[in-house]
């Protein structure tokens, strides 16, 4: 039977508990809100599949590094050299104007998704609930996509979206997946065939954020706003793309505009201090994935000419099966793309530190008592502890959007630095 003596050695995906043929394994709560596989063992008939279909078990990690290393370019040659086959890399961005602002980066993955609705299939994604929980869910409407575009920086809950996607395949329905490295290659292993008709997409992942954290982040803002939430925006481009900032919108129609520095969650999860313990050694840093395709973000993207760098987004897009070669041609009417040299987009995609697709993030000086302090700090006094800011950074936060509506924001955002 599956048994967790490591948390560091789960993932969360749930493949265990979906493949389990005497539905003896659950998913439960721990302490920091991550969920982890909890066997029933009255019913367990020691089969042993789901040991057989657990990603991280049966991975063949390549022991990439954190971010703690340095050495971008050395670190970024040295992933290229362990891959036997290299994906076809990408900047590409999504016509639509207005979708593509609407979207965490180049809008790339809602052209994937609108081929396979177009199918008459169905796309699985995440979206932020009603209770403001962070789910994973389906759609098979064009109109409700919107819910999936953005970046969602908090682990999702999976209950039974496996087995939905089984059924779907097994009647010979298309399906988009998309999820982070670790629950693609969980739902793979779940499915334990090849599907000609499943898309899957991964995400450049930093790491999952923690559900409890999150649900205490939405109560203290209702309660500071005075109103339930309406909307999540992670990365809203109010500031522009490379400005981003995390929007929370509510029903007595105030919001809320914060960045990494200010937001009382953006600023703990960028400094990584909740994330699930699996994340800081991730076995999924490599650049050849199972998926079809890994999305990410091409940062400087000026050198591409005036169409790219007028997006206001662009995706960096690497495509690892001949499936996903033969859809991405497909697609040439909706989106924009140019195939670049992989490392040189894997240096852009890191900025100051490797690329997410190929290192985890550092365990930070913190992440031992932060969750423990939880239940005991309000939000302001776990931002003072745990993410304070010094003068210049409150100054910048607070004229920041003064200095956006002068066009000087980025310029200045230099100087800075």
């Amino acid at each position: 039977m599956i048994t967790v003596t490591k948390k560091e050695e789960c993932c969360g995906c749930t493949a265990c508990a979906s493949i389990c043929p005497q539905e003896c394994i659950s998913m439960k709560v721990d302490e920091e809100g991550f969920m982890y596989p909890s066997v029933n063992q009255g019913k367990c008939v020691n089969c042993h599949i789901c040991e057989k279909v657990c990603p991280i078990a049966n991975n063949d990690k390549l022991n990439c590094v954190t971010a703690a290393t340095i050495n971008i370019k050395e670190i970024t040659e040295n992933a290229i050299e362990k891959e036997k086959i290299l994906p076809d890399c990408y900047a590409a961005f999504l016509k639509d104007n207005n979708v593509r602002n609407d979207s965490t980066s180049g809008g790339v993955f809602t052209a994937l998704a609108e081929y396979v609705l177009q199918q008459h299939g169905k796309v699985y994604g995440v979206e932020i609930a009603k209770d403001n929980r962070v789910v994973h869910s389906c759609v098979e409407n064009m109109k409700y996509l919107g819910k999936y575009r953005h970046s969602k920086y908090v682990q999702s809950d999976q209950n039974g979206i496996f087995k939905r996607i089984k059924s779907d395949l097994e009647s010979g329905r298309w399906v988009l997946y998309s999820g982070t490295p670790c629950q693609v290659a969980g739902l793979l292993a779940f499915l334990q065939k090849n599907y000609a008709a499943l898309i899957t997409v991964d995400v450049f992942c930093h790491g999952v954020g923690s559900p409890k954290y999150w649900q205490k982040y939405t109560q203290y803002m209702e309660k500071e706003y005075s109103s339930k939430i309406e909307k999540v925006v992670f990365r809203e481009k109010t500031y522009g793309y490379n400005s981003a900032c995390l929007a929370v919108y509510f029903n007595n129609g105030k919001s809320s505009h914060k960045g990494h520095d200010d937001d009382y969650y953006w600023s703990v999860f960028s400094k990584c201090l909740i994330f699930r313990p699996s994340c800081y050694s991730c076995p999924f840093k490599r650049i050849l994935h199972k998926s079809d395709f890994s999305i990410g973000d091409y940062w400087d993207n000026k050198e591409l000419g005036p169409e790219f760098e007028n997006a206001n987004g662009c995706s960096l897009l690497l495509v690892h099966t001949e499936k996903g070669k033969a859809i991405l041609k497909r697609l040439t009417d909706i989106i924009v793309s140019e195939k670049v040299e992989l490392e040189k987009a894997l240096v852009i995609n890191g900025s100051h530190q490797p690329s997410m697709l190929i290192s985890s993030s550092l365990l930070p000086k913190g992440r031992e008592t932060i969750f423990s302090d939880i239940d005991t700090m309000s939000m302001s006094q776990l931002f003072s502890k745990y993410t304070p800011l010094g003068k210049k950074k409150q100054l910048m936060c607070r004229i920041k959007p003064f200095l956006f509506k002068l066009g000087v924001l980025e310029f200045a955002k230099k100087i800075k630095r």
